[in-house]
Parts: C-alpha cells; structure tokens; sequence
C-alpha cells in the first residue's frame, strides 16, 4: 500500500501487554498446564448466555458439560459460575478401574494410541485427557446423564 514502507517506518510502534491482559480481554484465567494442556477458568459475566459462553470459551456446550459435572444446561450461564476449560474438544475423563488407553480408544472412536500419546503414555488409572469428536462426546454425556439418572432412582 506504501511505498518504500515509509508511513510503516515512520508511524511504527512497539507495544508490550501486561501479563494479565489476554485474561482481561477473554475473561479466561489460566490455572495450570500439565501435559501440554491448559486448564483454564472462565467466569461467567452478567448478561452472558449459553451461545456467548461457547464463544468466548471456544468450547462446544457438550464439552462445558461433560469438563463442569453438576453443571447442567439450565444454570450454566448464571453470573458467578466459574466453568473449566480446555483448548479443543478436550475433556476430563475418569478411567474405570482395569479400562485402557486402546478401551478408551474405542469407546470415543478414535486412532489406537492418541488417548496414550495425549496423556505422555502415563496410565494413572484416575483423571486423563481424551480428544474426541462431537458426536461421540455427546453419546458418553448422554450415557453419563442416563447413568446419574437410574443410580438417583435406585436410592
């Protein structure tokens, strides 16, 4: 547009933001990183709702769902809440006692060994990190839900 880039030479500024600036524009405050992944929170604003949650966050409702349990559709955009959040389609999971990395593999439909590679091959048997697609995120948040569901009516 310029030419000989005289006005950028000119007119050229170097600015440095504070360190806390990209949680005062996003409103996500970094927790921790472990394994490559940030956990991160978000507060939730007066006059959000569920479609600027998911925007602000880059997070889909199913995975805000499945990563904040308790949480449910009707009070998730209510000011206060601080919701957990991770880049991508991650989520939190919580491995059954004897099930592996292949068995989660299935279970989401993904690639053998991306669950182990995501989580640096450590099996802890506890909470891991699974990266899935859409639909299969939201047939385990269903199963999950169906499950909570039956174990309050045995009661």
């Amino acid at each position: 547009i310029f030419s000989n880039n005289q006005y950028q030479k000119k007119y050229s500024y170097n600015f440095l933001l504070k360190d806390d600036a990209e949680e005062e524009i996003t409103g996500l405050k970094n927790i921790k990183t472990e394994k490559g992944i940030t956990e991160r929170e978000y507060l939730v604003q007066e006059g959000d709702d569920i479609y600027r949650i998911t925007k602000k966050t880059g997070q889909s409702l199913t995975v805000l769902l499945i990563n904040n349990p308790g949480t449910e559709i009707s009070n998730i955009a209510i000011p206060g809440n601080v919701l957990r959040i991770y880049g991508g389609n991650i989520i939190t999971y919580r491995q059954s006692d004897g099930e592996s990395f292949s068995d989660i593999d299935k279970k989401f439909g993904l690639r053998e060994g991306e669950t182990e590679k995501m989580n640096s091959g450590k099996n802890t048997g506890g909470t891991i990190y699974v990266k899935a697609e859409e639909n299969k995120l939201k047939l385990y948040l269903i199963q999950q839900k169906e499950s909570q569901k039956l174990s309050i009516l045995r009661q």
